[in-house]
């Protein structure tokens, strides 16, 4: 009996001094101020000695809005496809006159046309003609947007699809927002290798993907000038090899 306990107590030192002195326990956790800079990891053992290692990380940017959109829908009958048409037309045309005259810098966009004949009518011989159009109106000050709304009003067809703000310069914060995003993956790879008692190596690939699984998104809503502002994310999946 006492030679089986030997025998058992033998086999565990074994194993006790095979595990690496770095090794993390399982107990072991990311440093609290590493949590918002990665998603998740995943450890691929490639063979004996080398390890890689994928994480992926979020950016994001923001700016104050200096642009407005405004998406909205037209519509005119008439005894042809030339006269329906031409009916949203004439409304498109007011629309424009009279946003000059409240002053409200714009672009002003068709963007879809659609038109089919309403039958039904006793009096009528053919079919009447009905149009509608979608149009989408930018704003280069956002705060004229109820001044803009009062004037689609003022066609008498409200009849509005969605309004959103943006940043025109879209294209910059997205580039920050991936080089944030990049630095996060980075940070990530770090703590993760600490906790693992390893070193990264070197960065394998970088690529941008769609969406990051639990992503960390700002859970607060910045205004300036009573508007939310613009955000813009990013995402990144990093591989390393560790060592």
């Amino acid at each position: 009996m006492k030679s089986s306990k030997a025998v058992f107590l033998a086999i565990l030192l074994v194993l006790l001094a095979c595990i690496p002195a770095g090794a993390a326990s399982p107990d072991a956790k990311l440093p609290a101020a590493a949590q918002p800079a990665y998603t998740s990891g995943g450890l691929v053992a490639i063979e004996a000695g080398e390890t890689m290692l994928t994480v992926y990380g979020a950016g994001s940017a923001s700016a104050v809005p200096d642009r407005a959109e405004i998406r909205f829908g037209l519509s005119g009958s008439g005894e042809s496809i030339g006269e329906a048409r031409q009916a949203v037309q004439q409304v498109a045309e007011h629309l424009e006159a009279a946003l000059s005259v409240a002053g409200i810098a714009h672009t002003l966009e068709n963007n879809l046309f659609t038109v089919w004949p309403a039958w039904g009518r006793e009096e009528e011989k053919g079919p009447w003609f009905e149009a509608a159009a979608d149009y989408h109106l930018v704003l280069t000050a956002p705060e004229q947007v109820e001044a803009a709304l009062e004037a689609v009003a003022g066609t008498g067809q409200l009849r509005v699809h969605e309004v959103r703000y943006f940043a025109a310069d879209g294209v910059s914060l997205r580039r920050e927002a991936l080089k944030e995003a990049v630095k996060a993956a980075e940070a990530a790879a770090a703590d993760f290798a600490r906790v693992l008692g390893k070193t990264a190596l070197e960065i394998v690939a970088i690529e941008e993907v769609a969406n990051a699984p639990t992503a960390i998104y700002p859970g607060v809503r910045v205004e300036e000038n009573g508007l939310a502002l613009y955000r813009v994310h990013a995402f990144v999946r990093l591989t390393c090899r560790l060592k």
